[in-house]
């Protein structure tokens, strides 16, 4: 058994190794707090002695107002093609008021949308131009007659749609004045009616009657009544176009021309006498 082994003592070379490196040690500490005291000392000079959060507002501001500058533009011009001049004008107004000269405003998709909302636009195609410049192309309906409702009267295009309104139908001499439910949705029929067929009565006629939904009344500037048949549409015409080679669609004697059956016509006179007089030619 060994009982006299002792542990060898440390070389000196070690010894001087472990010393230098607690004095670096040690010297790096002291570094370090003495670092960290002079950056609290300046944290708290700089946020007493300057007013840093009205810098970053400043900075804040001046890019908001650069970047708002570089987003506004001013509208080279608004081109209309298609569209008469009131329309033009109220379509140019609405595009200005719609982009307000902001390009974050400025949405083809947008102004064409509201283009169309116009009551006399049927379609319009919007598109800017390289020049900055905003192209409308529009179809812009057409008046094809004025549907009276009491006091006020409308204009319809051909498909029924109610282009604008106003109190006195003479400010559209030359179309067509309607009356009757539902005559709004006859318009397609109307227009073979009315071109095809009363071409040579158009300036006879004052106003035409949509009766119960399904047949024409013709009243015409003689208060001459001239009720069209719900069938056999051509016959009846043919019919009216025989009572006019007489003489009967102008003779003040005659109040009403009843086509409604075609095999029997019907002519109702102002009195009997001149029923009498009349008896020979029907």
């Amino acid at each position: 058994m060994i009982t006299d082994f002792k542990d060898p003592a440390p070389s000196k070379f070690f010894y001087k190794l472990n010393r230098l490196a607690y004095k670096l040690w040690f010297k790096l500490l002291l570094s370090l707090l003495a670092l960290a005291t002079l950056i609290l000392l300046a944290r708290i000079f700089i946020f007493e002695k300057l007013n840093l959060n009205e810098s970053f507002l400043s900075i804040k501001n001046n890019a908001f107002s650069y970047f708002k500058d570089i987003s506004e533009y001013k509208l080279g011009r608004v081109e209309v093609f298609g569209a008469s001049e009131q329309l033009t004008s109220e379509i140019e107004d609405l595009v200005e008021n719609t982009l307000s000269g902001k390009i974050s405003a400025l949405s083809v998709s947008n102004i064409r949308e509201k283009v169309i909302k116009i009551a006399k636009v049927k379609n319009a195609f919007v598109k800017l131009t390289a020049k900055g410049n905003i192209n409308v192309n529009v179809i812009e309906r057409k008046g094809l007659a004025v549907l009276s409702e009491g006091k006020s009267y409308v204009l319809l295009d051909i498909e029924g749609v109610r282009i604008s309104s106003f109190v006195d139908w003479k400010l559209v001499p030359n179309l067509p004045l309607l009356v009757g439910k539902g005559v709004d949705s006859q318009l397609k029929g109307f227009v073979s009616l009315y071109y095809e067929r009363l071409h040579s009565l158009i300036s006879e006629i004052e106003f035409y009657e949509w009766v119960g939904e399904r047949r024409w009344n013709l009243h015409f500037k003689s208060k001459l009544v001239v009720k069209l048949p719900e069938k056999n549409l051509g016959k009846g015409l043919e019919l009216l176009s025989v009572f006019r080679e007489k003489g009967f669609l102008d003779n003040d004697k005659i109040s009403v021309i009843d086509l409604r059956h075609v095999d029997r016509p019907f002519i109702r006179f102002k009195n009997s006498s001149t029923a009498k007089t009349y008896s020979h030619i029907l």
